[in-house]
């Protein structure tokens, strides 16, 4: 007997939890739990504590039990969930797993926004919007193989064919909104507006050499998208981190011993991706770094495509605010 929490009010809660403090206790429980109760004090309760948005969407086990109210929306429970479904947060309070809110996330986005959500919900951090550049750091709530995993033991379920597809494109340790979009165009197929290249590592620890050591004092340097035998880092430069002279030499320091430790390295900035021609300078320079060979017959033919992914990912929104549309 329990009282569920379900999307999309789940998906915001997930985008923003902080789980360092509390991810411990939490226990995945199966999901073909027998019965739903409805307990508004305690999802109340649960709704003062973390500040979620009104009404709140909870699932139950049949029509007959709904309830209905401005607080509240209830949604009848999808049937044959797999273990790893729910997630406890209080005695009887419960909530969808990450891995089951990106499935339901697949009824309303596209491939592209599915890939970017996967590796929002696989990286390590949390949108905040009052902390300084509207994130924190965090542990993963979930991973890839996690998503992968639960998507391979459901049956049945609307959105799973897409979900599974965007799965396949899922990169861990993402460590912002930016990086989820870079990686997702990076990796996506041609089909889909990406530009095929093969997975990268996110926040990947870059050994330096002796020279790399000697400019910067460290002996590795955590880079955003690396791909470790290509030799190749793709940072973004994000305005808003990069707003004073400290940070503006440290990071001249950072390139100058990534190069002299015979890494190359391609700084991305908003700019490139203000239009089409743009971006597609910037992934033209990635692909010639990692020595990608592009079929001319199918990159035309994703021409059109590509074009959507730009306005989809980059000129749109983020994560976060599809949480509004899906309300």
């Amino acid at each position: 007997m329990f009282t569920p929490i379900t999307f999309p009010t789940a998906l915001f809660f997930w985008l923003t939890y902080d789980n360092n403090k509390s991810l411990q206790y939490l226990e995945k429980l199966p999901g073909e739990l027998s019965k739903t109760v409805f307990h508004r004090n305690s999802l109340l309760a649960f709704d003062q504590e973390y500040s979620l948005q009104a009404p709140l969407h909870i699932m139950v086990s049949k029509d007959s039990l709904r309830h209905h109210g401005p607080q509240f929306i209830c949604h009848v429970m999808p049937q044959n969930l797999p273990e790893g479904s729910f997630v406890q947060l209080t005695g009887s309070t419960f909530i969808i797993s990450p891995e089951l809110c990106f499935l339901l996330s697949a009824n309303y986005l596209s491939i592209p926004e599915l890939t970017v959500l996967a590796c929002d919900l696989c990286g390590i951090y949390a949108h905040d919007e009052r902390a300084e550049y509207k994130q924190i750091s965090r542990r993963p709530v979930t991973t890839s193989t996690e998503i992968k995993n639960y998507l391979n033991k459901t049956r049945r379920i609307d959105g799973i064919t897409k979900a599974r597809i965007a799965a396949r494109y899922a990169i861990d340790n993402s460590n912002s909104p930016m990086e989820s979009k870079l990686v997702a165009a990076c990796v996506l197929r041609y089909l889909y507006g990406g530009y095929g290249f093969e997975k990268p590592e996110l926040n990947y620890n870059v050994q330096l050499s002796p020279a790399g050591i000697e400019v910067i004092g460290l002996d590795h340097l955590c880079c955003d998208i690396v791909w470790p035998s290509k030799r190749l880092i793709v940072e973004y430069d994000s305005d808003l981190a990069h707003f004073n002279k400290r940070r503006f030499y440290f990071d001249k320091k950072r390139t100058t011993a990534l190069i002299l430790s015979d890494y190359s390295v391609i700084t991305v900035t908003r700019d490139d991706f203000r239009n089409y021609n743009s971006m597609e300078r910037l992934f033209s320079v990635i692909s010639s770094s990692l020595n990608k060979r592009i079929s001319r017959r199918d990159y035309e033919a994703s021409y059109k495509v590509r074009r959507e992914l730009l306005k989809e990912l980059f000129l749109t929104t983020n994560s976060l605010d599809w949480f509004q549309m899906f309300s």
